[in-house]
């Protein structure tokens, strides 16, 4: 446990450093952040001034969806999304070597070696989003918070699996970057109500990858009760995929022996 801990923070003083060289490309990559982010509330005002329902959500529940959609994107960005970048470069360019001779494990190395600081502004912002579209609600109390954040934390890990899985592709092909961003474009297409889609699309984003669940679903904690079956599903799932990632992981890693 100590050697994680100090390899964590490790991970967290590189990544400081690597923001203190590069702070305009993260203050510019901010500001773009907080940009769409003003263009997702904006647009929640211009819809619900012509209707009080969005497929069954009033406006405090969307907001709600928004920001939780939002606070999950932004907890996998910091923790995951740097390293995930760098990972489909380093399989590609064969720079595994230098730590794969090291005694750690390399799937929860690879996954946690870097940080994005400047998301840590983006969780904060979002979570101040969230507690002020909710200072009225009564409901919330100890319990449903805890629910709320084990269920952001399961939230985060589903996000992280698909996109593992998808770097993972890297071992086999050399030009995946387009196949990079479709996990992006299914969690954005989740991060809306799911009842403005067709049957069949809602149950691909509920249960084939459950973005839609882990959105949808969450947001509604601080509203509504959260259906016990998805919170069940979604535990199965995660714990499926782990094992399904790490063997994909481990399948890969030979492959990459074997090229060099």
């Amino acid at each position: 446990m100590k050697k994680c801990i100090k390899l964590l923070n490790m991970f967290f003083k590189q990544s400081t450093e690597e923001l203190l060289i590069y702070r305009s490309t993260a203050v510019i990559t901010l500001i773009f952040s907080f940009m769409f982010f003003a263009v997702e509330i904006i647009f929640g005002f211009i819809v619900y001034s012509y209707s009080s329902e969005l497929a069954g959500l009033n406006f405090n529940q969307y907001m709600n969806l928004i920001f939780t959609a939002t606070l999950i994107t932004n907890i996998y960005q910091f923790f995951f999304t740097v390293g995930h970048e760098n990972l489909s470069d380093y399989i590609v360019e064969g720079e595994l070597d230098y730590i794969l001779i090291r005694p750690v494990n390399s799937y929860f190395y690879y996954a946690f070696n870097r940080q994005d600081i400047p998301s840590l502004i983006n969780i904060l912002v979002t979570t101040l989003a969230l507690i002020y579209n909710n200072r009225l609600n009564t409901d919330i109390n100890f319990s449903v918070i805890v629910f709320y954040i084990i269920c952001i934390l399961l939230s985060v890990w589903t996000l992280f699996l698909v996109n593992q899985i998808v770097v993972c592709v890297a071992f086999w092909k050399e030009k995946v970057n387009k196949l990079l961003g479709m996990p992006e474009y299914f969690y954005d297409a989740s991060s809306r109500p799911l009842g403005v889609y067709p049957g069949f699309i809602r149950f691909i984003l509920s249960y084939i990858i459950p973005f839609g669940i882990i959105t949808n679903d969450s947001s509604l904690i601080l509203t509504e009760r959260f259906p016990l079956v998805h919170l069940i599903y979604i535990i199965l799932w995660n714990i499926i995929i782990t094992i399904i990632s790490v063997i994909i992981w481990k399948k890969g890693l030979k492959h990459y022996a074997s090229a060099n």
